[in-house]
Order: structure tokens, then C-alpha cells, then sequence
């Protein structure tokens, strides 16, 4: 077999073998990333170097290629890059990882990764979600093929699986921790290693002895143990053929709003959390408009990025707050002191807008009960000056009928007088 001596260690692309690059010859296997400039490339069988365009962003990690599509992770947020190598596009996977390094494999169609909480968990590429958990306090994870090594925190061994149409299959815990590398083999730190091609996962001793001083690119990746490298373990590599013709720069992908609205309407919260958070952050309003739909939702992320909002929008009522609170309440146990701070606010809020509300009521009425008062006296002062009016009516007419009456007997005394 053919190997190349590497200036500086590389990280390696499992199952990108069949990535071929338009018009160049063929290539001694797994593509690789050089994490000095971010290139990805790999060596054809005349010794030349080979890459494609340099990523926009920091790898750290090996990687993952399935369906045409790089996974790896990003340095600068510890999450999930996905590179499509056809159109260079490049977008966040919306996963939170335990640890940036050795979190995450991709098998056959599953994303198999371990979260903050050290669960291992499995997202299906092909419907875009988070399907099952699988395993407890799981501190690092590795793949070779379709075999899996997870390393327990608190047991300190690892289990080896096989995956087997979508489902694990347990196939041996030895002790130690040992990790899968490019060469083939599991290696772990204490001069032990497994060779998968042994049915019995013997576990080894006398690594030391196969280890070289710099990195060789070999048809697997890049490694340090390229004695361990053998036909056999060339002849058990997936084939995923894919010829690309591309040159310009990685460009970050354009979301479609109109996704967004899709999700939040079917209250899909594993798809929701896919968005990159800025993209998220500028659409904050979509959020905001539909406030129910993310009562299920447990990702941290949204509920800051909402959270801020609400707290310094001159649009937030107090429905749209309580609406958050409550799934608050549900949901952010262990979101950080943020999320907090904003529930605190909003409760204050909440409350003096309550206060506000009592003092206006109680004003409305005072005002209702002054105008009922002024209407009264008004009515009163009304009905008195009717009263007077009355009175000098009457007075009038008894005065009338007073001055007729003696204007009547004064005649009746002349009368007699003759």
C-alpha cells in the first residue's frame, strides 16, 4: 500500500473514499482536513496534493461524509457543521454536543452524538430529529465502518457495538478506554489495542511498538500506526462514489423563513433548533407569533433569544409573558442564570402591571363615582332653581289674585258708600 508522510497532523473524513474531485486522478482514499488552514484534501496515486476550497470556519475533529454531505465539528461553537460538497453551502446542525471532541458518528443513516447531559443519543439524517435515547454517561464516542466504541464516565470501559438497520447491537465491554483510529484498530493510552477484525475483540498489548513519529496519510486517514494498515481493512470501507466539480468558497446557507414558519406551526421543536441562532435571533418575531407551539421546546438557546426579546420589546404583554413563564416552568430546570433573570423581570413586570391595573380600576371608579356625584348635585341644583321658579310662579299669583281681590272689595265699599 501507498503512504505519504504528513508535515503535521490531520484530521480524517471516514467514508469519503469515493469522493472523487472532477478531472483528477484517483486518490489514495479517505479525504482529510489539515487543521492548520482548514483545507480538506488528500493525495492521488502520483504523491500530489489534492483539496478542495478552504472551510469558512475552524474544524476540530474527524469527520463524517453521508449523502454527499461533510459533518464535523466547529471549533468556534462546539457544534455540528454540515458542508453539502456540491453546492459548498455550509449550516449549523442545531445539536449541543457534551464536548467538542470524540461527541459524535455518523452510521449508515444515523447521527449518533452525546449531550450535554452524557446521553447518547441518535438523530436520524433522513428525517431530521432526535429519535431515541440510547445509553448513560457516555464520555466519547468513535466509529469505524459500522462499528461504534463508547467510552462510560463513570465505569471507565468502553462498548463496542455494531449497528445493524438503525439498531445497536452490543457486541463486547472490555476495560480501559479505548477510541477507533484511521489505521483501523482501537487503540487506548496504556500500550493496548483491538483489532475489529478479530471476531473476539482480543484486547492487545504492544501498540508502542507499531506507533511512527509523524502522521502518514494511508486509503483510511490520517495516522500514526500505518503498520497496522492491511488490504483487508481497505476492502471493508464503504463506497459512497461522488464526483465534485467545485471551486468556489464555502458559503453559508441561506435559510428559508418560510421553514421556519413551517416548524413553529407543527410545534416541531427538534427542527426548530436546526436554525443557526442568528438566523433564529433575527426571525425572533416568527417566535414570538407563535408562542404556544414551543411549550415542548427544552433548548436553552430559544428560550434566551426569546426570553430577550420579550424583556426589551415595547410590543411583549403580559399574556405573551406568561405564555413564556409557563413554559419556563416545564421545561428550564437547568437552563442557565439568563433564562432566569428574564423570568424574574417579566414576574416583576407581571406584577406591577397587576398593581397598575388594581390603581387604574380604583380610579376609573373614584372618577365614575365623582361624576355620579356631580350629576346628582347638578340634578339638585336643577330641580331647586325648577323649585324657585315655581315658587315665584306662585307668588306671582297670589299677589295677582291678592291685588284683584282688593281692587274687588274697594268697589264693593263704593258701591255702598252711595
Amino acid at each position: 500500500s501507498q503512504f505519504v508522510e504528513l508535515k503535521n497532523h490531520s484530521y480524517t473524513i471516514y467514508n469519503s473514499n469515493g469522493l472523487q474531485k472532477a478531472n483528477e486522478t484517483k486518490l489514495l482514499g479517505n479525504w482529510m482536513i489539515d487543521p492548520e488552514d482548514s483545507t480538506i484534501y488528500q493525495f492521488n496515486t502520483e504523491g500530489k496534493r489534492i483539496q478542495l476550497p478552504q472551510l469558512n470556519f475552524q474544524p476540530l475533529g474527524n469527520g463524517y461524509l453521508h449523502d454527499g454531505k461533510l459533518y464535523v465539528v466547529d471549533d468556534s461553537s462546539g457544534m455540528i457543521k454540515l458542508l453539502d460538497t456540491q453546492t459548498y453551502q455550509v449550516c449549523m446542525l442545531g445539536l449541543y454536543l457534551h464536548s467538542s471532541f470524540n461527541n459524535f458518528v455518523v452510521v449508515s443513516d444515523c447521527l449518533l452524538f452525546i449531550d450535554k447531559d452524557l446521553w447518547l443519543m441518535k438523530y436520524n439524517l433522513t428525517t431530521q430529529s432526535i429519535t431515541e435515547k440510547l445509553k448513560a454517561n457516555c464520555e466519547s464516542i468513535t466509529a469505524l465502518n459500522d462499528q461504534i466504541a463508547v467510552i462510560d464516565s463513570d465505569q471507565q470501559n468502553t462498548s463496542i457495538f455494531e449497528i445493524q438497520a438503525g439498531q445497536l447491537r452490543l457486541l463486547k465491554i472490555v476495560d480501559g478506554e479505548f477510541w477507533f483510529d484511521p489505521s483501523g484498530v482501537l487503540l487506548n493510552y496504556h500500550d493496548k489495542y483491538i483489532d475489529p477484525l478479530d471476531k473476539t475483540l482480543e484486547v492487545k498489548t504492544g501498540l508502542s511498538k507499531f506507533c511512527t513519529q509523524n502522521y502518514f496519510c494511508t486509503a483510511l486517514g490520517a495516522t500514526r500506526y500505518k503498520s497496522l494498515f492491511t488490504s483487508e481493512r481497505i476492502a471493508n470501507m464503504p463506497d459512497q462514489s461522488q464526483i465534485v466539480d467545485q471551486e468556489a468558497a464555502p458559503l453559508e446557507v441561506v435559510h428559508d423563513v418560510q421553514q421556519l414558519k413551517q416548524a413553529l406551526q407543527n410545534a416541531d421543536c427538534d427542527r426548530i433548533t436546526q436554525f443557526p441562532k442568528e438566523f433564529i435571533r433575527k426571525n425572533v418575531i416568527e417566535l414570538i407569533n407563535h408562542l404556544t407551539n414551543i411549550g415542548s421546546c427544552k433548548d436553552e438557546t430559544i428560550y434566551e433569544i426569546v426570553g430577550f426579546y420579550l424583556v426589551y420589546s415595547e410590543e411583549t404583554t403580559v399574556t405573551m409573558m406568561k405564555q413564556f413563564i409557563e413554559s419556563f416552568a416545564i421545561n428550564g430546570y437547568e437552563f442557565n442564570g439568563k433564562c432566569v433573570e428574564y423570568v424574574k423581570e417579566m414576574k416583576q413586570r407581571i406584577q406591577k402591571d397587576k398593581l397598575t391595573t388594581i390603581a387604574t380600576i380604583s380610579y376609573n371608579k373614584l372618577e365614575i363615582q365623582q361624576k355620579q356625584i356631580c350629576e346628582k348635585l347638578a340634578q339638585i341644583s336643577k330641580d331647586m332653581e325648577e323649585l324657585i321658579q315655581k315658587q315665584e310662579t306662585n307668588t306671582k299669583q297670589i299677589n295677582q289674585q291678592l291685588t284683584d281681590s282688593l281692587r274687588e272689595i274697594s268697589y264693593l265699599k263704593q258701591k255702598i258708600g252711595k
